[in-house]
């Protein structure tokens, strides 16, 4: 679980790195976005050190969830735009 925590912990890290490239480069939306994503990684890392989340659980559930919101929009997005 530790491994897991620390690796959450690096890709926060990287995220707002990046977060920081995209700012100092004027793409504001993507530097948001990755700031967004660099706290959501860091509280995941948190989850995991605490216990509150096992690492398959995040991978499995929130992964389908995500793949299925996804499928859900892009059709939304066909169906407005008639294709």
């Amino acid at each position: 679980m530790r491994r897991m925590s620390l690796k959450w912990l690096k890709q926060a890290e990287a995220d707002l790195q990046a977060a920081w490239d995209s700012y100092r480069a004027r793409h504001y939306e993507w530097s948001c976005f990755q700031a967004q994503q660099s706290g959501e990684k860091a509280l995941k890392g948190i989850q995991m050190a605490s216990g509150e989340l096992a690492p398959s659980e995040f991978y499995e559930e929130d992964t389908r969830k995500c793949l299925s919101s996804a499928e859900s929009i892009l059709q939304t997005v066909k169906d407005l735009l008639g294709k």
